[in-house]
């Protein structure tokens, strides 16, 4: 009976063991720091380099893109960022690319302008607009970003994007509904004032790899800083 027993505890402690190693959801999530840097847009002043002032013999410097937000909405030709950085991406990080054409029965995609953005992966109950828990953390730092760092920018847009899985009425009901949750939340929970926040349903028109687009990637939330 003892050895028994021993046995029992000691494989109910490696369950333990091995359930408290895994990552949560909130892990991969980035930092309310990281979300105030990828929202936060770049001073007019700082655009050219050197605080707007040119540099004798020089040629001009172009400011990098912001390596906290996937910019999902851009339209015309995407270079891969380790093209810019002089290394030549592979093909499978090529594939990765945003397409600049839309799915068959979506609008064509808009022009983001250079407006920062960030995506955020949400999770949902299957089907449905309801917040799993584990998407509580995310979205509570996205809320003290836009209330602290962010607190000065006056309006955000939440996209919610769905996979290819369905048609594509039920998928943009879906994903409006998904966007309006998260806005929700934002202004139920975190204090965000109501007037800050528009949200609106992208279906899988956007997907952020549109070789895959099945793939689990392109279900996220979007969030873009318009003000102007």
């Amino acid at each position: 009976m003892k050895r028994g027993y021993s046995i029992a505890l000691a494989a109910s402690t490696a369950i333990l063991l091995v359930t408290a190693g895994q990552p949560s959801f909130g892990e991969n999530a980035p930092t309310t720091d990281e979300i105030v840097r990828a929202l936060r847009p770049v001073p007019s002043a700082l655009q050219g380099g050197h605080q707007g002032l040119p540099t004798i013999g020089a040629a001009p410097i172009r400011p990098e893109a912001n390596p906290n937000y996937t910019n999902a909405s851009t339209t015309g030709t995407v270079v891969h960022p380790d093209t810019r950085a002089g290394r030549t991406p592979s093909p499978r990080e090529q594939a990765k690319a945003p397409s600049t054409v839309a799915p068959a029965g979506c609008p064509e995609r808009p022009d983001s302008d250079g407006q920062p953005m960030i995506d955020f992966k949400v999770a949902f109950e299957f089907g449905s607009a309801q917040l799993k828990p584990e998407s509580i953390e995310t979205l509570s730092r996205l809320g003290k970003a836009l209330n602290g760092g962010l607190g000065d920018q006056k309006l955000f847009k939440i996209e919610g994007h769905t996979d290819a899985v369905g048609s594509l009425p039920y998928n943009s009901r879906l994903s409006q509904q998904r966007a309006a949750a998260v806005r929700d939340f934002l202004i139920r929970q975190m204090g965000v004032s109501a007037e800050r926040l528009s949200s609106v349903g992208k279906a899988f028109c956007e997907p952020l790899d549109p070789k895959d687009p099945y793939g689990a990637e392109n279900r996220r939330v979007v969030v873009i800083n318009q003000t102007s």
